[in-house]
């Protein structure tokens, strides 16, 4: 019989947060109107083209409020870098305490979910804050890319739905695209597993510029902690 050793305080009260996390997580979808939302035949809404607004969605059924109109896993999605050491990399959950490790997890199953992840970022990681300190580039943006053009060295597909996203036409903060390309080629350096080039993960860089959205903790309670790439909620 193997060896197994004793849970932690620590474990133990990430272990309780985890399974409170699912009930009340269970409870909220319980709650949520059945006929409308992520996955269903008819959302309730449709995407056109207004042409003072832009690209919008247009409701097709009623929605009662508090409805739930889109539910979508992250395509990839980072901790915030002030935050990395404090939320679960798998899940978003809180953790009990503060964690040394690079890739924090509160269970066994975002361990196992975040073992490829840890495996392709161990060249690029330990690296990205210098990086971003001389670059002048978002130390956010440089992770969320690696790992978006790291994905799609396995995936190659990945990178191209990234990439049919709508960018803002060449218009960034003076200086951005400067600072991009730098940090970015700067990573591309560490990186064996991908061939993809400069140009592409810039390309990339800009499309989560612009359709990055901001990752609260799963139960909505501490704020921002993280930014992630939604493609369906970018479309």
């Amino acid at each position: 019989m193997a060896d197994t050793q004793p849970l932690t305080a620590a474990q133990k009260k990430n272990r309780r947060r985890r399974r409170k996390n699912k009930k009340s997580e269970a409870k909220r979808e319980d709650q949520s109107p059945p006929q409308q939302g992520a996955g269903s035949e008819d959302p309730g809404w449709e995407l056109e083209h207004h042409p003072e607004l832009g690209r919008s969605a247009i409701a097709t059924a009623q929605i009662e409020p508090g409805g739930l109109i889109l539910r979508e896993r992250a395509f990839a999605w980072v901790p915030d870098w002030s935050a990395r050491h404090r939320i679960c990399h798998g899940c978003a959950v809180v953790l009990a305490a503060t964690s040394g490790d690079p890739h924090p997890v509160c269970s066994p199953e975002c361990a196992a979910e975040m073992a490829n992840i840890m495996g392709m970022e161990k060249e690029v990681h330990p690296h990205l804050e210098a990086i971003a300190d001389a670059s002048g580039c978002d130390v956010e943006l440089l992770w969320l890319t690696a790992r978006v053009v790291l994905n799609a060295a396995v995936a190659a597909e990945g990178v191209e739905k990234v990439l049919s996203l709508a960018d803002q036409g060449g218009s960034f903060p003076d200086g951005w695209m400067a600072a991009t390309r730098d940090g970015m080629a700067r990573v591309l350096d560490l990186m064996e597993q991908t061939e993809l080039g400069l140009d592409l993960a810039v390309g990339v860089a800009c499309r989560i510029y612009t359709n990055g959205h901001a990752i609260q903790d799963r139960l909505g309670k501490y704020g921002r902690v993280g930014c992630g790439l939604f493609l369906g909620a970018s479309m």
